[in-house]
């Protein structure tokens, strides 16, 4: 959890909720964090979708 610096602050033994879109290089190319899972799937999908137009690529 630290390597991703995901813990919660007030208790490190715990992971904070984060979601991470991975580029195909292995870099982290997006992160969002949030305790409330609302905004997680359509977020990450956005950047998925914006690395995509970047790249020409196409699922």
């Amino acid at each position: 959890m630290k390597a991703y610096d995901s813990v919660l602050p007030d208790h490190p033994e715990y992971a904070n909720r984060t979601s991470y879109v991975v580029a195909p290089t292995g870099e982290i190319i997006y992160s969002y964090t949030a305790m409330k899972p609302d905004q997680h799937v359509e977020n990450t999908m956005a950047a998925v979708r914006k690395w995509q137009e970047a790249h020409n690529k196409k699922t």
